[in-house]
């Protein structure tokens, strides 16, 4: 993470000193001192992320997966440094904004937009139209130093697929830059009307902030986010350069505070998950045991300053800032696009090295040309060449997303294979509120040419059907209506989805009361007799999907008390209520027929086959009979249980997609699906046999 040299507190700085002209004259400050165990807690601090975010990528790096808390500690190790610059300049008289956010730019910008050209190359050769248009948009919010926002806004960091965010990781960043923001404005305003009171200014801002953050974390994933949950973090080191907490004399108590601290923040890394709040409460241990070790060092060399100043921790540490900016793009890009399979160690620590030569090159080469009043270009180009570079960035993302990712740029069997996932973009009959649907339903089928008589009722696989049920209900000249929501299985009063499995937070204000409204529709109006039910099933009695990302998206709460209960509700919840709706639907008269789990792949097909055109390699997606009965056998038995006492009728189209020990994903290099999981126009076309069998069988009677 960035920020500007080691030093030490200035020495014997008061709280009025920096409104005092005549005491600065007096009692100038002192210069700033190196601390090479800085540089070392940085080197600490890095390595546990570069651990954590290889441990993503690769299992055996799990024991490590508490390494995202070295973001913390940098945020203390940042407020600590610059705070003390700006105190020092305060207190010298020649403190401006113009200077640093000069400073900051030639420390941040160089590398950090190095690292988005190379990385905005790479995906403009490799990434599909769906993925860099979404990469477009994480592009704007890194150059506006906004990638925070985006993410708490929309799937989160540890809830998140690969292949389109390579910039995942500037979140910090951004939080760093907001923070400073602002930080400088309050420093000159409490300079100039509080007569230089920082420490007690830092200080209540600290134990607000705190506060305010605590309270976040128990509002939500998105808090993980929100630079007002995260600058306590960042005030912890400025409270500390303020002077606000005594001196140590004790060698005795230094030494000891030293390796409790670092202590404190091992044992973070070594213990914490990603499953809980964060950071809230929890934050405290590495946060303050990165105060506690830069604390111990500011009165002379300690043991653990000793370790700390070794020269290869030194030398990583210098680097810190390169190796977070370079290394997820690395890892991201060719775990996705070059490799195509799961990272090996081999593979990982390769990665990492390569991360490391790229550091070196880059910390060489393009940051320090930039850095100190010698460094290249004048002030005023400096920011000319800023505002320029990040608008030109802006504005590329904002092209792959006008340009809907840029197909033009792709042969054209690649675009037009990847164009097959805007299928899913659903069809004019998916609701997004309940209202409505009894005052202007969407009708399908012989539309027009007779009364409805029949409902499809279901989630967004039921929608992924709806043409083929259409076009069989009009080759049967039968008229329906189709009630549908994505992510809102048809059952009352059944399990809502949570937002790890991506729904929206707060959905269940939707998903319940279009259930409850469709269930009333349906076995109220007389004429219709036939309710086909069609959804994710397993989903439902799960809470967990099947794909690689709804891998991904379950991974951090897995192993977390809480989340075998919410199965287990749910699983009873389920059952519950696929009794009770089907059941309410049988004893209203209605025929009812339920579409069993469509077979599922782990991969999104057409985006996989168009990578594969792309990339000149051979299409090897596989799914597996036994996986798919594996995975479904709770909510196949809940239904075959309901035909069985003649409740429903079944309709399965794994007797259709997997009639061997494989089940079919593609014909003739076309897919049958439009992702992971629903199926596209044409996989849906080959269950019109089945529903041509269903609407013959309820056929009306003759007049």
């Amino acid at each position: 993470m960035p920020d500007s040299a080691s030093m030490k507190r200035p020495h014997g700085f008061r709280a009025g000193q920096a409104g005092d002209a005549s005491r600065r004259a007096a009692h100038p400050a002192p210069a700033i001192a190196y601390r090479p165990d800085i540089d070392g807690l940085r080197a600490i601090s890095i390595v546990g992320v570069l651990l954590f975010h290889a441990s993503v990528f690769q299992p055996a790096f799990r024991p490590f997966v508490g390494g995202f808390v070295g973001v913390d500690v940098f945020f203390v190790i940042s407020g600590y440094l610059i705070t003390s610059i700006i105190l020092r300049e305060i207190a010298q008289g020649r403190f401006t904004l113009t200077s640093f956010y000069e400073r900051r730019i030639r420390r941040i910008f160089p590398a950090l937009f190095s690292m988005l050209i190379v990385t905005s190359a790479a995906a403009s050769l490799l990434m599909l139209p769906k993925e860099i248009r979404a990469y477009g948009g994480t592009l704007m919010a890194a150059a506006g130093f906004v990638t925070n926002f985006v993410l708490a806004l929309g799937d989160g960091y540890f809830v998140t697929t690969f292949t389109s965010r390579p910039l995942l990781h500037l979140w910090s960043l951004a939080i760093e830059e907001q923070f400073y923001i602002v930080f400088p404005f309050i420093m000159i305003l409490t300079a100039r009307f509080l007569r230089g009171r920082f420490a007690v200014v830092i200080g209540v801002l600290t134990v607000a902030f705190f506060t305010l953050g605590w309270w976040l974390v128990f509002q939500g994933p998105a808090s993980f986010f929100w630079t007002q949950a995260r600058a306590w973090e960042i005030l912890i080191g400025a409270v500390l350069a303020s002077g606000a907490v005594p001196r140590l004399h004790s060698r005795h108590l230094r030494e000891a505070l030293g390796w409790l601290g670092l202590a404190m923040i091992l044992y973070a890394m070594a213990t914490f998950t990603e499953g809980g709040p964060w950071p809230g409460p929890l934050g405290l241990v590495p946060c303050v045991g990165a105060a506690l070790v830069i604390y111990a060092g500011e009165d002379g060399p300690t043991g653990v300053g000793r370790l700390l100043s070794l020269k290869p921790l030194v030398v990583i540490g210098l680097l810190s800032y390169s190796l977070y900016v370079w290394h997820w793009p690395i890892l991201a890009i060719t775990q996705s696009y070059f490799l195509n399979r799961p990272l090996s160690v081999l593979d990982t620590c390769l990665l990492l090295g390569v991360a490391a030569v790229v550091s070196v090159i880059s910390r060489r080469y393009i940051e320090r040309p930039f850095l100190g009043r010698s460094g290249i270009l004048t002030r005023r180009q400096v920011f000319g060449c800023a505002v320029a570079v990040a608008v030109a960035t802006a504005l590329f993302g904002a092209m792959l997303i006008r340009t809907d990712g840029w197909p033009q740029r792709l042969p054209k069997d690649v675009a037009d294979m990847a164009r097959i996932s805007k299928e899913g973009r659903g069809s004019p009959c998916v609701r997004n509120v309940p209202d409505g649907m009894a005052d202007a339903p969407c009708l399908i089928g012989a539309v027009g040419k007779a009364e409805p008589s029949f409902a499809l009722w279901g989630d967004s696989h039921a929608d992924a059907i709806l043409a083929a049920v259409s076009d069989v209900a009009a080759r049967n000249g039968r008229e329906g209506v189709a009630m549908i929501m994505r992510g809102c299985g048809p059952l009352v009063d059944g399990p809502i989805l949570p937002p790890f499995a991506g729904v929206p937070e707060g959905f269940e204000q939707f998903c319940a009361p279009f259930n409850t409204e469709a269930y009333r529709i349906i076995t109220s109006d007389p004429r219709i007799k036939t309710v086909i039910v069609a959804a994710r099933w397993s989903m439902y009695a799960t809470l967990m999907g099947y794909g690689d990302a709804d891998d991904q998206n379950v991974a951090p709460f897995i192993e977390q008390p809480w989340f075998a209960k919410d199965v287990a509700w749910a699983r009873e919840q389920f059952v519950a209520s696929l009794t009770a709706t089907m059941l309410g639907l049988h004893q209203a008269g209605k025929t009812v027929y339920i579409v069993m789990p469509i077979p599922e792949v782990r991969e999104d097909v057409p985006q996989s086959m168009a990578r594969s055109l792309l990339l000149g390699r051979p299409f090897h997606i596989r799914s597996h009979r036994e996986d798919y009965d594996r995975r479904n056998a709770f909510a196949r038995d809940a239904l075959q249980k309901l035909a069985a006492n003649g409740i429903v009728k079944l309709l399965d189209p794994a007797t259709v997609f997997c009639p061997g020990e494989r089940c079919m994903v593609q014909e003739n290099g076309h897919p049958f699906y439009f992702d992971d999981d629903h199926l596209s126009r044409l996989g849906a076309a080959q269950l019109e046999p089945m529903f041509d069998g269903a609407f013959k069988a309820t056929a009306p009677a003759a007049p």
